[in-house]
């Protein structure tokens, strides 16, 4: 269900409140191997999208 929705979840971190570094929900998000252009999309691409930003560019 998550890759029908690629396009349209925004992360969140909650960070500074999070009693953990915000890199581990990344970790936690990479471990679920949802695949990089779902990992692009979710982590910037989607939030990018309303402020006319560059798109991310994965190496």
């Amino acid at each position: 269900r998550l890759r029908e929705l690629q396009h349209k979840i925004l992360f969140g971190s909650d960070f500074p409140n999070i009693p953990y570094p915000w890199e581990h929900q990344v970790q936690v998000l990479e471990r679920l191997d949802p695949g990089q252009e779902w990992l692009d999309d979710v982590l910037w691409n989607n939030a990018s999208r309303p402020f006319d930003l560059p798109a991310s560019s994965t190496p």
